[in-house]
């Protein structure tokens, strides 16, 4: 497997009850929430959804406290188990957040939700507690049957095909790096693809790309590859 891995939601499904996996470094200074515009506008829920916490895990150390979230999907009113309970297992496994009385090492995590006409996202953040990088996971389900989305269904949902969405996130790519000396433009716009990419609902219902971002060879971070999350429905090409 390669180093990032956007897997489809069918494969995650057997794996770990959905969706897509990356895992990549982020540099120093860089927030998960960083988030260039598009299309379809927000649909109306056909379900009412919430998501809060299933687990909450809080270690403190001095005036720091390090925080684990786990999400709890709830669709009319119900919980969704076996999404929730398989996600939390996978999660606690992959990230554990842990304190031997003197040292705290693992993972912090946190989640983001939305909701866009019959289908969901939640979007896991594990921000390793000791270095500056951090890994994303995106679930899309079905609101109607709560099964796992392929990534083309998602795109479709929102109102592209697949070859739309490609071109909006190089679009996006453009705007946001075209006079940025550390991106690897060329090279991130053409490795655009499913398995480098995965759509998802923001929190504002909006059409978002989780995306990698290849850094240039004399850069500081010389070649890496970088996990970034974006609106499509914002402009990007003053954030430079």
């Amino acid at each position: 497997m390669k180093k990032l891995a956007i897997v489809s939601a069918a494969l995650c499904l057997t794996i770990l009850a959905a969706g897509c996996t990356t895992n990549k470094k982020a540099p120093a200074g860089e927030s998960p929430d960083s988030s260039d515009a598009v299309v379809a506008e927000a649909a109306a829920p056909s379900h009412e959804v919430t998501v809060e916490d299933l687990t909450r895990n809080v270690i403190s150390r001095g005036e720091i406290d390090y925080i684990s979230s786990c999400p709890k999907l709830i669709v009319d009113g119900v919980e969704a188990t076996e999404i929730n309970t398989a996600i939390s297992e996978h999660v606690q496994e992959a990230y554990p957040l842990e304190f031997d009385g003197e040292y705290i090492d693992g993972y912090e995590t946190m989640y983001k939700w939305g909701v866009n006409g019959n289908t969901v996202s939640i979007v896991i953040y594990a921000l390793y507690v000791s270095e500056d990088y951090y890994t994303v996971e995106v679930y899309n389900y079905d609101l109607d049957t709560l099964e796992p989305l392929e990534d083309t269904e998602v795109a479709k949902r929102l109102g592209m095909t697949d070859e739309e969405f490609f071109n909006k996130t190089a679009d996006i790519f453009t705007a946001r790096y075209s006079d940025v000396r550390d991106i690897d433009l060329e090279r991130s716009i053409a490795q655009i693809d499913y398995y480098n990419i995965t759509p998802y609902i923001t929190p504002e219902g909006n059409p978002g790309v989780a995306a990698c971002i290849y850094y240039a060879q004399d850069s500081q971070f010389c070649g890496a590859e970088s996990v970034r999350c974006f609106d499509l429905s914002k402009d990007y090409s003053n954030e430079k």
